[in-house]
């Protein structure tokens, strides 16, 4: 595996701290959100959220204490109580399309399992380093039909990153997020090359090791005559390969930035992130590879109670034939998943979930809305040995077919 030079973690290091000030400076004055309820119990509790949706999204109802199996470290720990909270006035629970219920109109299941509804906080995180200047239409087109789809009661906030251009702290004057996402252009800058021809799933093959691949683009690029050609297209692989790299560390540490701030507001809160994407190696051994980071932002989203959806708004088809990128058409389709691999592990490692956009982004938002209209609140008894103040790691599961469950991965336990 070819090393990382030393230069692209210096670069990724300078980046981090204007990343998360930015961030920090973004939600310095978000709305307060309504504390969780406290557990009565002569045993210190621990809280933890958790969503769980049908296969179209919708929570699910009526689930008790005793359904649910909580794992701290690889072992169980018992579960008190399971409360469900309502956080969106919508009527998914009745199945009766988007009509929001008023309290008295509420089926008996809702009104008996539901807490106060005071609204969710939402932010969105454009990444303009992914998109071309005449492609960021297309981020800017999806995050107004999400606005447009919130409750008046809903506070939404936007932030792009990496460079913190535009700014709008969570507000439920939805408006200000409409008129300021004109201002967000594509930053993506074209990718650095050298006399080589090479796609993003070139050099992920050959800086996994792969020498077929090495002397096909060898034998493409190179004339008989030119015994030096093949050290410059080995030369040239290294440089893209570090290119890719600092590229995907920059929006990884925006994401982490985003997620460090938020852990200051109280209560839970969801990033929806919109890229074009962020290039991860496919096979082992390849670059670029920033596992390490992504690992370090699933971990910043538990700790923030963040929940964290991605949407992938794929312009492959659009900068394969930009005369930008000098993309190949052989190798677009692969490249384009690489692109998502990038998304898709981030929101793996944050227990969030990602969808693929293509052409609008309706579908992909509604279901963000209805995952996000409720969850429960778990009240778990620790061990006296997790009370170390330490970070452990946290699996939950639901005895009941067909759902999924969404919660932190991480949970830190105060010492007594």
């Amino acid at each position: 595996m070819m090393a990382s030079p030393p230069t692209s973690r210096r670069i990724f290091s300078g980046v981090i701290a204007g990343l998360i000030a930015g961030a920090t400076a973004l939600l310095a004055q978000a709305p307060p959100a309504q504390q969780p309820p406290r557990f009565r119990s002569g045993v210190e509790l621990v809280a933890i959220d958790v969503e769980v949706v049908g296969r179209d999204g919708e929570p699910v109802l009526g689930l008790r204490g005793d359904q649910f199996e909580v794992e701290i470290d690889g072992r169980k720990r018992p579960v008190v109580s399971a409360q469900f909270l309502q956080q969106a006035p919508r009527s998914v629970f009745a199945g009766r399309g988007n009509q929001p219920l008023t309290p008295g109109s509420q089926p008996p299941a809702v009104r008996a399992l539901a807490g106060e509804y005071t609204g969710r906080i939402f932010v969105l995180g454009i990444d303009e380093n992914s998109f071309w200047a005449g492609h960021a239409r297309a981020a800017n087109d999806a995050a107004r039909i999400f606005i447009d789809r919130l409750e008046p009661e809903d506070y939404i906030g936007l932030a792009t990153f990496p460079a913190s251009t535009v700014q709008v702290t969570p507000t439920r004057e939805h408006y200000k997020v409409r008129d300021a996402l004109d201002k967000i252009v594509g930053r993506k800058s074209p990718p650095m090359r050298g006399t080589t021809a090479l796609s993003a799933s070139e050099v992920m093959d050959i800086t996994a090791g792969d020498s077929e691949v090495l002397a096909r683009v060898i034998a493409r690029e190179c004339s008989p005559a030119d015994r030096a050609c093949p050290k410059r297209v080995q030369a040239d692989v290294i440089d893209m390969a570090q290119d890719l790299e600092i590229r995907a560390l920059v929006s990884v540490s925006g994401i982490r930035g985003l997620l460090g701030a938020m852990a200051n507001v109280q209560g839970r809160k969801t990033l929806v992130i919109v890229s074009a994407g962020i290039t991860l190696g496919d096979r082992p051994g390849a670059r670029p590879n920033v596992r390490g980071e992504v690992a370090a932002a699933g971990l910043a989203a538990a700790a923030a109670n963040t929940n964290l959806y991605v949407l992938h708004v794929d312009t492959s088809f659009l900068e394969t034939f930009s005369a930008q990128s000098g993309g190949s058409v052989t190798t677009m389709m692969r490249d384009s998943s690489a692109s998502e691999s990038g998304l898709a592990a981030i929101a793996a490692a944050a227990g969030g979930q990602l969808f693929g956009v293509s052409t609008r982004a309706d579908d992909a938002f509604d279901r963000v809305l209805r995952e996000t209209s409720a969850y429960y609140l778990l009240a778990i008894e620790p061990l006296d040995s997790d009370r170390d103040g330490q970070t452990h790691r946290v699996k939950v599961k639901v005895r009941q077919k067909g759902v999924t469950v969404r919660s932190r991965s991480t949970v830190v336990i105060p010492k007594r």
